[in-house]
C-alpha cells in the first residue's frame, strides 16, 4: 500500500486551523452614518472591530465587551445632550478617531463624554476624540 504524504499535511493543517483561539476569527462590523452604534456593539463579540465611516451616529453607547472601535475622519458620536456619551464597561477597549459631541452637562450626575468603569484602567493614548 502506497502512502500519500499530502494527506498527512492536509490533516495537520485542519487540526491547526480548528485548534486556533477564537480571537483569530475577529469580525469587522461596518456602521452606517445616521444609525445608532449600540445594536452593532451588542452583535459584536470580544476582539471584533467596528469601523465608522465619516458621518454622525446618534445615541449613547455602553461598550461591554473588548472591541476596537475606529472612526474615519469626521466620524461623530452625538449623545443627544444627556447622560454619558460612552461607557467603557470591559477591559482592553480601543476607541479611536471618533469625535464625541453633545453629552450631558449634569455635574451632579458627573455626566461625561467617556466614563470608565471603576474597575478598569483607561490608557489615554487609546482614547482620541
Amino acid at each position: 500500500m502506497k502512502r500519500h504524504p499530502g494527506h498527512l499535511g492536509c490533516l495537520l493543517a485542519l487540526l491547526w486551523l480548528f485548534g486556533l483561539p477564537s480571537g483569530v476569527y475577529a469580525a469587522n462590523w461596518f456602521a452606517t452614518p445616521g444609525e445608532p452604534l449600540q445594536p452593532l456593539i451588542e452583535q459584536a463579540t470580544d476582539g471584533d472591530q467596528l469601523l465608522l465611516p465619516a458621518g454622525r451616529y446618534p445615541g449613547r453607547v455602553v461598550i461591554d465587551r473588548t472591541l476596537h472601535i475606529r472612526g474615519e475622519l469626521q466620524a461623530i458620536l452625538d449623545a443627544g445632550g444627556h447622560g454619558h456619551a460612552v461607557v467603557l464597561a470591559a477591559p482592553d477597549i480601543i476607541f479611536e478617531g471618533v469625535r464625541i459631541e453633545d453629552w450631558g452637562d449634569n455635574l451632579t450626575a458627573l455626566e461625561a463624554a467617556i466614563l470608565s468603569s471603576p474597575a478598569l484602567t483607561v490608557v489615554p493614548s487609546a482614547i482620541t476624540s
